[in-house]
């Protein structure tokens, strides 16, 4: 992914507050339509937990004050700081090891699409525990299959919100 002029300067003035709050700058955006709008997506860098509200305030704060401090940009802007989502993209082995039995779609190269959960995760691939389905309605589905899927056969994946079943 290539950046622009400006979101290398924004990054280079944010990356160090983002790790000083501990936290992982996953990406910068700046869009410079009618607008200019400053977007910096934060997360965990390992694990499972979720960054909370307020880490998200307290890091958007600090942020706000270096570029202020800073002004890597000569213009007005909307800064807007989030986290990926709830269902997010994945594209590294480490948004897989977060998204750690989470609901996925994945789609791969040659264009077959799995759905399932996360149950590991290596260097080189993943194990997907395939979505189960109900044998006939009613019934209590069987456990899914385990699948071993390479992340170079990957061409898409995102996680998904699993709602569960309401007759637990």
């Amino acid at each position: 992914m290539s950046r622009t002029a400006i979101e290398e300067k924004v990054l280079d003035c944010v990356e160090p507050v983002v790790k000083a709050q501990g936290l992982f700058l996953e990406d910068v955006k700046v869009s410079e339509r009618s607008e200019t709008v400053v977007r910096i997506i934060v997360d965990l860098e390992e694990g499972t937990y979720l960054v909370s509200s307020d880490d998200l305030q307290e890091v958007s704060w600090k942020i706000s004050e270096a570029l202020d401090a800073a002004d890597p940009i000569e213009q007005a802007y909307t800064l807007e700081i989030s986290t990926p989502g709830a269902e997010r993209k994945l594209h590294t082995p480490r948004h897989y090891r977060r998204s750690l039995n989470r609901l996925v779609e994945i789609k791969l190269a040659d264009k077959s699409e799995l759905r399932g959960f996360i149950r590991e995760v290596g260097e080189s691939e993943l194990t997907l525990e395939e979505e189960a389905k109900a044998p006939k309605p009613g019934m209590k589905p069987k456990p899914g299959k385990l699948v071993t899927v390479s992340f170079e056969n990957i061409s898409k994946a995102r996680v998904r919100v699993d709602f569960g079943s309401l007759k637990d």
